[in-house]
């Protein structure tokens, strides 16, 4: 699996055939992304998003999550993190926290402009990118059950 990008805690890998997608561990763990008392069964996550590339996260060997990136937006020359999923076991260790700055790390050598999302229902996931270094931002434009962040 080529690694597309790494930090020292973490490799973020794409894998063009997606089979980490089909780990019911990250499909919990996406769920858990939507929100912690999500009615939403594993089988019923979407991942066929149009326009967002996935990539999977390895620490120590083992597959333990997966991120979500959707290029050009909220503009041309950004691209926004709407999700970052970390399977249960795996969480704790700020691998969550070291993928988010391995793609940001990525992205600023790229020239690109990160921006993190999370739906509103999701405490943790707005807390975790207040914790991540980045602040809630408003644009005129914002998906309407989202809130968006960027690097203060």
């Amino acid at each position: 699996m080529p690694v597309w990008t790494r930090s020292k805690y973490v490799s973020i890998y794409d894998d063009p055939a997606l089979e980490f997608l089909e780990s019911t561990q990250i499909q919990m763990a996406l769920c858990d992304g939507i929100s912690r008392k999500s009615d939403v069964a594993p089988s019923e996550v979407e991942l066929d998003v149009p326009g967002v590339f996935w990539y999977g996260v390895r620490s120590l060997g083992e597959s333990v999550g997966v991120v979500g990136l959707r290029p050009n937006a909220p503009f041309r020359g950004a691209a926004t993190l709407v999700a970052v999923a970390i399977i249960r076991q795996y969480r704790g260790n700020a691998l969550g926290t070291h993928s988010v700055l391995a793609v940001a790390r990525k992205m600023k050598r790229d020239g690109v402009k990160l921006y993190g999302s999370v739906p509103r229902t999701n405490g943790r996931g707005l807390y975790f990118w207040l914790r991540c270094g980045y602040a809630p931002i408003t644009l005129k434009e914002g998906a309407s059950g989202e809130t968006l962040f960027r690097k203060i």
